[in-house]
């Protein structure tokens, strides 16, 4: 295998995060401000006193969808205050997975010989922005752009769920959990049960996390049970089992080539290279999707980051086995007994239990990592946070990646043949990235790796039923949801359901339906297969009535 060249190897070299917690709004950040923070901190963590010559090479810079405070051009708010300009700087599109994507194709530009030095910056300021508006104060801050090019619900979704005001992320994942729940063959408690205690987990690491924004550890139990701290949100989700963007947090990702870091004097167990990267979509308006069980988008991207870790873990042992010479019969008594072990892990690596050091798996809704963790077959008890979750670290809304990456590779300095397991998810468990990390080198082109991996996506698909909205007659429940106000009493419930014919409907439950939505929350029983009838309501909306 041809060795890469050290000018061709992509390292990430310096990671910063930074938070505000103002106690007078007079003195709250805007987000221009603590992306410059989290950038100057990164370019500094990897180069110390050499930071300003690091600085001075940077030639890409990728800013992540900013929604707090837009910026009618926010590049030249943020090279301003940097105080350079690359050559290329791009505001991003939006979207949760975002951040790995930026770091992914900033990786590749390197190793294409594109860039020399490419950052990756984002942050929020959501939690001042609502308090000032709150108490009716004016911000001292840059102008703030128009708000046109932000991205809405409404923008992704389907007339039909527009109709019935479905088009927020806490009312789609709902959806996926409760499909998921009976496909599983859990009891709606059993999963509640499984979303607390990992939810439970994510909060004792953001309770370690210095930046984490809500450091707090909460049991299963308190997660698990509504209370006036913790009302229903969307069943089965809780408050605390949603993504908190009422923060101000920000965070950085600095890249550059192995030659560069060298001639810069870092050191190469500060370094961390990206090995493969995959990404895969599912179709965007999510009412045309043939099923709401699985993401075969996801389960694509993180089969290939098991296959590829899997890989290199097996070069490890195999490289290792080269190493140990022929020895006397005690010495290769032990070099096989070594050698054992290595295969050992191998093998249960391929299952998942021990591929990697360190995992980040999205997670703005306890779905999103329950279905990850089963794609990957990882235990129960596996870790699957290095800062904490977007509830509890905090969900600087797109960014959050970018502080898990920081995350991640803080945990991979210093330690020998480390990988790390970065996933980000976007919209509507629609956009899949994902990249694997490592403490040592690559030993292959990362501009040579095909990272699409949406063939194998959509082999899997089935074909998508018919979706009506002029339907009286019975339907058997495909998936649904409650939407709880703040008040903790069921606004509505909205069910996904199927006609005798295979045709596919979205209808409304009335909040004075209690039947029906007593069947719904059932926790000893998937209401998911029962049959229904739907009628025309005098809103126009269609109405599931459970029979």
């Amino acid at each position: 295998m041809a060795i890469v060249p050290p000018h061709r190897i992509p390292v990430i070299v310096g990671v910063a995060d930074v938070i505000d917690r103002p106690a007078d709004l007079a003195q709250a950040r805007e987000p221009a401000a603590l992306m410059v923070d989290a950038l100057l901190g990164a370019f500094h963590d990897a180069a110390g006193s050499a930071a300003p010559s690091l600085l001075a090479a940077l030639d890409s810079l990728d800013i992540v969808a900013e929604h707090s405070w837009p910026y009618a051009a926010p590049c030249d708010v943020l090279t301003a205050r940097l105080g350079h300009t690359p050559k290329r700087c791009v505001y991003g599109v939006a979207g949760g997975e975002s951040p790995v994507r930026f770091i992914h194709e900033a990786a590749l530009r390197i190793a294409s010989g594109d860039s020399t030095v490419a950052a990756v910056v984002g942050a929020e300021s959501q939690h001042s922005v609502a308090a000032a508006s709150k108490q009716s104060v004016q911000l001292p801050w840059s102008p703030r752009g128009s708000n046109a090019g932000l991205l809405r619900g409404k923008d992704l979704c389907h007339p039909i769920a527009i109709s019935h005001g479905m088009t927020q992320p806490v009312h789609v994942y709902p959806f996926y959990e409760n499909a998921a729940t009976a496909a599983w063959g859990q009891t709606p408690v059993e999963a509640m049960r499984e979303s607390a205690e990992l939810w439970s987990n994510f909060s004792l690491v953001a309770a370690e996390t210095p930046s984490a924004w809500l450091k707090q550890s909460y049991s299963a139990d308190q997660l698990a049970t509504p209370s006036q701290d913790n009302r229903p949100v969307a069943w089965p989700y809780t408050k605390h089992m949603v993504a908190n963007p009422f923060v101000n947090q920000g965070a950085a990702v600095v890249l550059t080539s192995l030659a560069k870091a060298r001639e810069l004097g870092i050191a190469e167990e500060r370094c961390v290279f990206i090995q493969a990267g995959a990404r895969a979509i599912e179709p965007r308006d999510y009412l045309l999707r043939d099923q709401y069980q699985r993401s075969y988008a996801q389960e694509a991207v993180l089969e290939a980051m098991r296959d590829a870790a899997t890989r290199l873990r097996s070069e490890t042992a195999r490289s290792f086995a080269r190493e140990i010479p022929s020895r006397l019969d005690t010495e290769g008594s032990l070099a096989r007994q070594t050698l054992g072990q290595i295969d050992i892990a191998g093998s249960g690596s391929r299952n998942g239990a021990l591929l990697f050091d360190a995992v980040e798996l999205y997670s703005c809704f306890p779905i999103v990592p329950k279905m990850a963790r089963r794609a990957l077959a990882l235990p129960t008890k596996a870790r699957l946070t290095a800062i904490g979750g977007l509830s509890f670290f905090g969900a600087p809304l797109n960014n959050y990646m970018t502080h898990a990456a920081e995350g991640l590779v803080r945990q991979l300095r210093n330690q020998h043949d480390g990988l790390a397991l970065l996933y980000g998810q976007g919209e509507f468990v629609t956009k899949h990235h994902a990249l694997l990390l490592s403490s040592s080198p690559p030993e292959h082109d990362l501009a040579a790796i095909d990272d699409d991996v949406q063939a194998r996506a959509d082999r899997q698909r089935r074909p998508v039923p018919e979706l009506i909205d002029d339907f009286t007659g019975p339907a058997a429940l495909e998936t649904f949801t409650v939407v709880y106000g703040r008040g903790s009493d069921p606004d509505f419930g909205t069910v996904i359901a199927r006609t005798n014919d295979g045709h596919r409907l979205m209808a409304r439950v009335a909040a004075s339906d209690s039947s029906s939505l007593q069947a719904l929350t059932s926790l000893s029983t998937t209401p998911i297969g029962r049959v229904g009838q739907v009628t025309r309501g005098a809103d126009h909306l269609l109405y599931w009535t459970v029979t």
